[in-house]
């Protein structure tokens, strides 16, 4: 199987206006905390974070529950103030991406922000969103 470009998105919230809502600023602070003194890669524990496996990150299973708790706090203060879903995720331009894609390091994700209209609703899944990449 071949290497190639994969199409990527997030509805990201600038880390910043995530400090806004609640106690999400002294949570957020919390969570990178978290990493002082400890040999764990940011960018391995927001993957392990993704993918519900301390192995990705190379931690211990007691930090990868400490770490997870964090996020969950995050997320639960979050979706109290907002109705939204709010989560850590990574991605290295350099080494996974472009030189023109929009996010690089760190960034909180924002899930459940888009609703179908009652039109899109009417048509359900006949309808799909695809994605590509263009070189150029």
């Amino acid at each position: 199987m071949g290497m190639g470009y994969g199409a990527n998105f997030a509805d990201v919230i600038e880390e910043e206006e995530l400090k806004k809502f609640g106690k999400c600023g002294e949570l957020v602070d919390k969570f990178y905390n978290f990493f002082e003194g400890k040999d764990i890669d940011l960018r391995s524990a927001c993957y392990a974070l993704t993918y519900g496996d301390a192995d990705e990150a190379d931690m211990e299973e007691k930090e990868f529950i400490e770490l997870q708790k964090i996020a969950n706090a995050i997320d639960k203060e979050f979706d109290k103030n907002t109705g939204l879903n709010v989560a850590p995720d990574y991605h290295d331009a350099n080494d996974d991406g472009d030189r023109y894609d929009e996010v690089d390091g760190l960034y909180w994700t924002v899930s459940g922000i888009w609703e179908k209209t009652p039109a899109g609703k009417k048509i359900g899944e006949k309808v799909q969103r695809k994605f590509f990449v263009t070189f150029g």
